[in-house]
């Protein structure tokens, strides 16, 4: 199966979303500014930024797979 580079990054993202590794802050790149959305994210424990990384909270988790949309 061929892939888009938007459907590889979209897959990176559901991936990164769903593990404890985490998505890096460069891979939202396709928005102007993500800050907002993960400001929100964060004030309702969805998710952390740490390192450089957007990692999902046990929370989180459990909505992981609409994260990516959001991006």
């Amino acid at each position: 199966e061929d892939l888009s580079s938007e459907q590889v990054r979209l897959e990176k993202l559901f991936l990164g979303f769903r593990t404890r590794a985490g998505v890096d802050l460069s891979a939202l790149g396709s928005m102007p500014d993500p800050t907002p959305i993960l400001k929100q994210l964060e004030k309702t424990g969805i998710v952390r930024v740490h390192r450089g990384k957007v990692v999902s909270t046990l929370k989180g988790l459990l909505v992981a797979d609409s994260l990516p949309l959001l991006f």
